[in-house]
């Protein structure tokens, strides 16, 4: 630019970028003719939430990438864990399911089953709120990220099914993370054995560990 002789160049340029360049040029913050020159072919990559057809083969790919990495044996996934996984919204998408997987990975340790217990606590939470508010009838509102009710229950009632959906997932978690075993089990709650089995009666959960 600015000179009164032609400079030869050949090189392939990629740039990635998680914005719209159309609404920046608009608001003045981008320049028009660098995007011009930038959009010769343009690859639009759908966030993740968008895709969960492929979460599954991602996941595979990824743990089998971190199991080798930190010499691990390969992993097995119960269905609650792809459950949580698939219920999950992934704001952050690739780089948040990594992440999500080393941490897994580093919380079963030698244990050769993941549980939703291994995920991070706030994928957890999130994915049991979600349900709590699919159940009650709430939607999302997009603009807000808060809930719409479309039909709301009593508070007791709201909160009867909060305790026991938050209940259940530990009971699960618990015997999950105890590989069955019912003292470990009472250790860890700190609740007597006959309390513990009449938590597993009330929610249909088993107290045998299913096999590897």
């Amino acid at each position: 630019m600015g000179g009164n002789q032609e400079v030869d160049s050949d090189f392939r340029l990629v740039a990635a970028t998680n914005r719209s360049l159309e609404d920046l040029v608009q608001q003045g913050l981008f320049r028009e003719d660098l995007l011009f020159r930038l959009r010769s072919l343009v690859i639009v990559l759908p966030p993740l939430r968008e895709c969960l057809e492929d979460l599954k083969e991602l996941t595979l790919h990824y743990m089998g990438t971190l199991c080798q990495r930190f010499g691990l044996e390969p992993k097995g996934f119960s269905q609650e864990f792809w459950d949580t996984v698939s219920n999950y919204k992934w704001p952050g998408n690739v780089r948040e399911l990594i992440q999500a997987l080393e941490k897994a990975l580093l919380a079963a340790k030698e244990e050769p089953i993941l549980y939703p217990l291994h995920l991070p606590s706030y994928i957890r939470i999130q994915v049991a709120r979600n349900g709590i508010q699919r159940k009650h009838g709430l939607q999302e509102n997009p603009a807000s990220d808060t809930a719409v009710p479309a039909a709301l229950s009593s508070m007791k009632e709201f909160h009867r099914v909060a305790v026991s959906t938050a209940e259940k997932q530990y009971l699960a978690d618990l015997m999950a993370s105890a590989a069955g075993n019912i003292d470990e089990a009472c250790r860890v709650s700190g609740v007597s054995r006959s309390r513990l089995y009449a938590l597993l009666k009330k929610y249909r959960l088993s107290a045998k560990f299913p096999p590897a």
